[in-house]
């Protein structure tokens, strides 16, 4: 996977892989390491691919980085993507129960 990285041809090829490869870290549990891979996309990215707040605010949940996960997954649900809607709103909802 991270060769994969290395073989992109496009922006939008290499973000793709950095996705794929962040959800496979934290499949196994390695969620510093997604954050890791996905913080290496310069923020500019979220407007044409808003699903990379999606993916950092899932791996900061799980990280116990609740107000940074708060924020992307509310940013992510403002964007036209809706690709994750039902996630990022189901994770909203559990991060507004864990602030109480």
């Amino acid at each position: 996977m991270q060769r994969s990285k290395s073989l992109a041809k496009t922006k939008d090829d290499y973000i793709f892989v950095v996705c794929q490869l962040a959800i496979c870290l934290e499949s196994v549990g390695n969620y510093r390491g997604a954050v890791i891979a996905l913080e290496e996309i310069p923020s500019v990215n979220y407007q044409t691919h808003p699903e990379l707040q999606y993916f950092l605010a899932t791996a900061y949940a799980f990280l116990g980085q609740m107000q940074e996960s708060y924020q992307l997954a509310k940013a992510y649900l403002q964007s036209d993507d809706s690709d994750f809607e039902a996630e990022a709103t189901e994770l909203l909802q559990e991060l507004k129960q864990i602030k109480g």
